[in-house]
């Protein structure tokens, strides 16, 4: 997250086999799409384990939905490990100081993603 210091943030942690994870990924590409990155990073986290989630899965799974976000993949269970998660989807609000300041789990309504943004 210090590439991304001084800027507000969004990130959402997900894997493409996760259904509700799914239902929510048009929410992110229409934020994504709609704010510059300077003003509002979205940044989605793939928890790829390389047995059930793949590197060519996710890619796959956003190619074949025209999403365009930008997609991290957490390949070692760095992400997992440090941010603490135990089930997905999960979605982190992160201010231009890199606090975290609304940390929502499951799956998000547009109504509240657009509140906390």
């Amino acid at each position: 997250m210090s590439d991304y210091r001084g800027r507000s943030a969004v990130v959402n942690f997900w894997d493409s086999w996760c259904l509700p994870c799914k239902e929510e990924m048009p929410l992110f590409n229409e934020l994504s799409s709609k704010y510059k990155e300077e003003q509002l990073t979205v940044l989605m986290v793939d928890l790829t384990d390389c047995q059930r989630e793949t590197m060519d899965r996710a890619k796959g799974f956003m190619a074949d939905n025209d999403y365009n976000m930008k997609i991290l993949f957490d390949n070692d269970g760095t992400a997992l490990i440090n941010y603490n998660i135990i089930y997905i989807p999960r979605t982190l609000f992160i201010d231009k100081d890199g606090n975290i300041v609304k940390d929502h789990s499951g799956e998000i309504t547009e109504d509240e993603l657009k509140s906390q943004v």
